[in-house]
């Protein structure tokens, strides 16, 4: 029995189709059955949540999440943070969406394939693993770390194998060893595989640091727990780590309100997890792009919701430019490594003005709703 055939008739609930997403103008889509785009969604709309709304714009990130999608191919554990409001939840459903074999007959990403050229889109890497998808900041009040943790890795593995409608039983934390956390993700890899069950295992952390401003003095715990999961990513225990968040250790300081080509300012870090081998694409001009919208993305909405017809004053770039700065994400990365410089090489590294998406909501609703 393949991997795709453990997950059973669930696949069939989704009703994804070539035929649910046009393109409008640019990068931005309408979804469903609509060929205008007429409401925003809501906030708190996860990717297939958008997907499945009538005449609701998204704009898509194709390169960004081919370029997640590479970087763990290539074995890397990555970081990438992005500061509240801006869209990093819904970045990271997209990226879930695109690497998540559950998905592999019934492709949500087929349409933006359809109405883009094929050099654009690359199906390396596409729907071949697992997701276990934890949010550290969804913990409720945690008061132990270490075992609440393990419990709650342990539910979360629990939970993906009901999603998946795998047929087996995972030991609770206790049978698998306790006192240290990373070990329950690690210990279900390895089950997964004496289950004949191959895919590889993807863990995507949300809000991988919350817990250091929930707890306060908990990062030697998070070391503990992170390097862990370096490890068995490099080791390929796991097929891969990836970490969001946006909490502002001080990387995101530098890059809001500053122009394009202003000079990066001098601003140091607060290092609260100490990670050994991970990247950290935060800077990378790749990744520039990847949530939020550029000034091109704001010109594309302000077209796509012409149908509504409404007079205005002022185009959606000047409500932005009259309400606030943009951010400049552009900044120091890794230049010795050679994936990044080669993502580098293939990208406009120049420098991209970005501004949060729930602000160029906001202002829809106000100017053009």
């Amino acid at each position: 029995m393949s991997d795709l055939d453990e997950l059973g008739p669930s696949l069939q609930s989704l009703h994804i189709s070539e035929h649910k997403i046009n393109r409008i103008v640019g990068n931005v889509f309408a979804c469903g059955n609509s060929y205008v785009v007429e409401r925003l969604p809501d906030v708190h709309d996860d990717f297939f949540t958008v997907l499945e709304g009538d005449g609701v714009p998204l704009v898509a990130k194709d390169a960004s999440l081919d370029r997640f999608a590479r970087l763990v191919d290539q074995g890397y554990p990555v970081l990438f943070r992005r500061p509240p409001t801006w869209g990093l939840d819904f970045f990271i459903s997209m990226v879930a969406a695109r690497l998540d074999l559950k998905y592999k007959e019934l492709d949500p990403f087929a349409p933006f394939r359809a109405a883009t050229p094929p050099s654009k889109w690359s199906r390396h890497n596409l729907h071949r693993y697992h997701i276990l998808h934890l949010d550290l900041g969804s913990m409720n009040n945690p008061t132990n770390l270490i075992p609440d943790l393990e419990a709650y890795f342990h539910q979360q593995c629990m939970a993906l194998i009901a999603q998946y409608q795998l047929n087996m039983h995972f030991p609770p934390p206790k049978c698998v060893r306790c006192g240290i956390p990373y070990m329950t993700i690690t210990c279900f890899a390895m089950y997964l595989r004496d289950h004949r069950i191959m895919a590889p295992l993807l863990v995507i952390i949300s809000n991988f640091d919350a817990p250091i401003w929930s707890l306060g003095n908990c990062g030697p715990i998070l070391d503990s727990l992170f390097n862990g999961l370096e490890s068995a990513t490099e080791r390929e225990v796991i097929g891969g780590l990836l970490l969001f968040s946006d909490f502002n250790d001080g990387t995101l300081f530098p890059c809001l309100k500053r122009r394009p080509d202003e000079p990066f300012p001098d601003s140091p870090k607060r290092h609260l997890v100490n990670l050994k081998c991970t990247l950290d694409v935060t800077y990378h001009p790749a990744f520039q792009t990847a949530v939020g919208f550029s000034r091109q993305d704001i010109a594309d909405l302000d077209e796509a919701f012409k149908s509504k017809g409404k007079l205005r004053l002022q185009t959606l770039l000047q409500a932005v430019d009259a309400k606030t700065l943009p951010a400049n994400f552009n900044g120091p990365w890794d230049t010795n490594n050679s994936s990044l410089l080669e993502l580098a090489m293939e990208s406009d590294t120049m420098d991209v003005a970005m501004y949060p998406t729930r602000l160029v909501f906001n202002l829809v609703a106000n100017y053009i709703l």
